[in-house]
């Protein structure tokens, strides 16, 4: 499980997780330490990108959203975070 979390609007956490029952010895521990990092270093590359994109689109953050039924749980989810970040 992941958790991107904004910071502000430059900047976020960004918390992982992961449970399981077996192969819990230092080892593959440290083994799938190793894969996460490499998989979260791809992630970090791809999101600073699109960041990239983003503040060269000349709308900068005035562009209106446009979305669809299915995008609706990720909206409320955001709107959520939003509130939280407004009342600081």
């Amino acid at each position: 499980m992941s958790l991107p979390t904004p910071i502000n609007a430059t900047h976020m956490h960004y918390f992982w997780a992961v449970g399981r029952d077996f192969g819990i010895d230092h080892a593959n521990m440290d083994g799938l330490a190793e894969v996460a990092k490499v998989g979260f270093a791809e992630d970090e590359v791809m999101i600073e990108a699109i960041w990239a994109l983003q503040l060269r689109d000349p709308r900068g953050n005035t562009a209106p959203e446009i979305s669809v039924k299915m995008d609706r749980a990720g909206i409320h989810a955001r709107r959520i975070v939003q509130k939280w970040m407004d009342k600081d």
